[in-house]
């Protein structure tokens, strides 16, 4: 097992003395998940933990159900245990169980213990690493939200077994943002594994993951509440979040439109003779390598909704927007413009 911080990293996590030892050390327990987890991995944690069936909450599965209606129920289940400051609350799922969770935890009470056990690649490496939690409001992605720190993050590489190919794939892209956005190195090595990643080889995807988490810690330490720096790994999300909503959330998943986000980002970068174009192909040709998106659908694409979208973006301040561009491989810088008027090229050029 592999320790970075708060984060556990192996295989067989629900065993370990030093799990059960942490949860049991709190008396009253709630574990959050959602339906399709329920049923390959919640009797593992359950039959560890010794827990009743009060104390599991199972919530639908989807990004439709990523609201603060699905939040409230968290929280008039917390209530209903009587349950005080003293409890822990276990999000067991994707992004969007470890974003209402902590939204939760975070609120009830003002805040109570909460422990992450991530079980898709993208929550793994991404959602429930830096302490950001939220639920879609208005049509708009995470515009409910807060900054709250898990106790512990479990990260156990089975789970990764079960996942469907499109929700690995979907992960992958955060792990190929932060390469693009962070580190060069670690980009030409996920070309390199890329044959080892496609088949799961156990021993790179722990690398691939302690690497991701690495990355993302050590920029969230300088940047706990995402002013400056953290906003870097923010590359490809302005667009990612609003092709998300334009498609209400039904045609892509998070990391597919991550993708298209990071090359609509790259392809603009290019234009403004920022980076060469060779980094623009080898970005599309590993996306293209583990089946991502590389293009946006015209069905789904309207440029003056897309920027609608845009402008709600949360990085946007006192009026001027703000987007995340590649200025070499491993590397990003923060460009500042006052409409989003000359975006209407580049996003016509990918539809």
């Amino acid at each position: 097992m592999i320790k970075i911080d708060n984060i556990y990293i192996g295989s067989d996590l629900f065993t370990s003395a030093d799990f059960v030892k942490i949860v049991l050390s709190s008396k009253d327990i709630l574990i959050v998940t959602d339906n399709i987890i329920a049923g390959l991995h919640l009797s593992c944690l359950t039959a560890a933990l010794n827990l009743t069936p009060a104390q599991i909450l199972i919530l639908q599965s989807g990004e439709e159900f990523k609201t603060f209606a699905t939040v409230e129920s968290i929280l008039q289940r917390l209530y209903t245990l009587c349950y005080d400051r003293s409890a822990t609350i276990i999000s067991l799922g994707g992004g969007v169980i470890c974003d209402v969770v902590g939204l939760a935890a975070s609120l009830y009470m003002r805040g109570i213990n909460w422990l992450q056990i991530p079980t898709t690649l993208l929550a793994q490496v991404d959602a429930a690493i830096g302490g950001k939690t939220a639920c879609n409001y208005l049509g708009i992605k995470n515009l409910i939200g807060t900054f709250y720190f898990p106790k512990q993050i479990w990260i156990d590489l089975r789970f990764l077994s079960t996942l469907p190919s499109r929700e690995y794939f979907s992960g992958l892209a955060e792990v190929i943002k932060y390469g693009m956005a962070c580190d060069a190195s670690f980009f030409i090595w996920l070309e390199n594994y890329k044959e080892q990643i496609l088949q799961r080889e156990v021993t790179t995807l722990q690398y691939m993951i302690q690497r991701s988490c690495e990355l993302k810690q050590s920029i969230v330490a300088k940047d706990p509440h995402d002013f400056d720096t953290r906003m870097v790994l923010n590359f490809g999300h302005t667009f990612a979040h609003a092709i998300e909503a334009l498609t209400e959330y039904k045609l892509y998943l998070h990391g597919e439109a991550v993708a298209l986000g990071m090359l609509l980002a790259t392809h603009w970068a290019v234009k403004l003779s920022m980076i060469d174009k060779e980094v623009l192909d080898r970005l599309e040709q590993l996306l293209l390598f583990f089946g991502l998106p590389t293009q946006i659908g015209r069905h789904s694409y309207n440029i003056n909704m897309l920027c609608n979208y845009i402008s709600h973006d949360k990085k946007k301040r006192a009026g001027i927007f703000r987007f995340i561009l590649p200025c070499a491989l491993g590397a990003v810088t923060n460009v500042e413009i006052a409409t989003l008027d000359n975006l209407e090229e580049i996003l016509q050029e990918y539809a």
